[in-house]
């Protein structure tokens, strides 16, 4: 019997079978049974980046595959790999990898360049998570530090925790222990993140913080096990592993992380739950 792909193994197919069209994420959420917002969520948490970064990564590593190839239309080459122009094209180039065609061109070294190969998202998961309970939360509101992040920049994570982490106790006005990750504002780009801690009711937010007002709903939470630094792969299993079996469909609403109590923010080790918001 066929193994039944992962929503994100089929956006995958559709990106690699249609790499030098104009993006269509649209078409590619709908083949996928998503919505373009959770297309684009779940692509960025499994990946580290936007399905339109990854595109655009992949087309320019394919551009410098034929100029390093000897090609020597660079024209020809932009139009090949999805491009309008030679300009067009020698941009892109230059911000991607920091030298433009001509310079690859005079000197084919392609060891010098990251360049982005096709991903292979199959359904195997290296991660194995317990079973996650199912829970109806009233709305609350997290209050705290929030920056923005691009996807390949959520290595400022940790830094954001370290400096909100010094003003723990000048916070009065929480609600319970332990603090939150938001990850919230999600766009094709980027997104929000706010660590804090949840506001009780009727409670001021603290002066200079930012707040995240969290719906009420149901949420699938799940316990991370092992070390923070591998939280992103339980991300995956949850939503790449569990999700499209469970027969639930992810709400539109902000995603997060609670770290308990016992969550040792200098080893990074202790209790991590991952909350996902669900429809109904």
């Amino acid at each position: 019997m066929e193994t039944p792909q992962t929503p994100l193994a089929q956006a995958l197919w559709f990106f690699e079978s249609h790499l030098f069209e104009p993006p269509a994420l649209d078409e590619a959420a709908r083949l996928c049974g998503l919505s373009r917002f959770q297309l684009i969520r779940r692509f960025a948490l499994a990946t580290g980046m936007t399905p339109g970064a990854y595109l655009r990564r992949r087309r320019l590593s394919e551009a410098a595959r034929l100029v390093a190839g000897g090609a020597d239309n660079l024209l020809h080459v932009a139009l090949a790999t999805g491009y309008g122009s030679h300009e067009a094209l020698t941009r892109a180039f230059r911000d991607q990898f920091g030298h433009t065609p001509e310079a690859l061109r005079n000197r084919p070294e392609l060891a010098r360049l990251d360049l982005q190969e096709a991903l292979a998202m199959t359904s195997a998961k290296t991660v194995t998570l317990d079973p996650p309970r199912i829970e109806t939360r009233r709305a609350f509101s997290v209050a705290g530090h929030n920056a923005s992040y691009d996807f390949a920049s959520m290595a400022g994570i940790p830094q954001q925790w370290m400096g909100f982490l010094p003003h723990l106790g000048d916070f009065t006005g929480h609600d319970g222990e332990g603090s939150y990750g938001v990850c919230h504002s999600m766009g094709e780009e980027g997104f929000d993140y706010l660590c804090g801690l949840a506001l009780r009711p009727g409670e001021e937010v603290p002066r200079g913080l930012s707040t995240v007002t969290l719906p009420a709903g149901r949420y699938a939470i799940f316990t991370h096990r092992g070390h923070i630094s591998g939280i992103r792969a339980s991300w995956a299993a949850a939503m790449e592993g569990w999700l499209p079996q469970s027969g639930e469909t992810m709400a539109d609403g902000p995603a997060l992380e609670y770290y308990g109590p016992d969550f040792d923010g200098r080893t990074g080790h202790g209790q991590v739950e991952i909350w996902i918001p669900l429809k109904g």
